[in-house]
């Protein structure tokens, strides 16, 4: 289950990442395109929008994606509170972003993520596999991995908390 995430972040970071680390996973989400079938049943191509928000708009959640048809055509809606750290926020888009990737997110539902630990459904399982694998990119983790001294030194090239560092290097059996 989660090879298919590892597979759709890297397609993702393929497609739309600049190269640069961190992995700004707004701005990437900014170039994806992504297929939804309209009332009809055709196929047609989607926007991702990312925004901050005040995280009393979010009515108690770390997050919210919903798929919304707009006068210019369908887009994704990701929203997070913006109140958080960034390193969270960063990671709280990437696994937004994972969600729409993933096939997750319908028309006419919002998704609202509390991002709790300890939440162990195969969808944040996966979102959350997206979104570490996005953010902390195998090819680049392995090449910094060998030059840092401290899992904080880590977490702080690729933007992400020590725990998402940490969950990311024992995924790739590094230690």
């Amino acid at each position: 289950m989660n090879s298919k995430a590892l597979k759709i972040a890297q397609e993702a970071l393929d497609i739309a990442w600049d190269g640069r680390l961190p992995v700004n996973p707004a701005l990437l989400a900014s170039k994806l395109l992504v297929d939804v079938k309209d009332a009809a049943g055709d196929v047609v191509k989607s926007t991702i929008v990312v925004r901050g928000v005040a995280g009393t708009e979010l009515l108690g959640a770390s997050s919210q994606v919903r798929l919304e048809q707009t006068p210019d055509g369908f887009r994704f809606l990701c929203e997070y509170n913006s109140d958080e750290i960034s390193y969270r926020n960063r990671f709280v888009v990437a696994h937004e972003i994972g969600h729409i990737l993933l096939g997750h997110v319908h028309a006419g539902e919002a998704m609202l993520c509390h991002h709790e630990y300890g939440d162990t459904s195969a969808q944040m399982t996966q979102a959350n596999a997206f979104a570490a694998a996005l953010l902390m990119p195998e090819r680049f983790l392995r090449q910094v991995f060998d030059g840092v001294k401290s899992l904080q030194q880590m977490a702080e090239v690729f933007g992400v908390s020590n725990q998402a560092a940490s969950y990311r290097i024992k995924a790739l059996r590094l230690l």
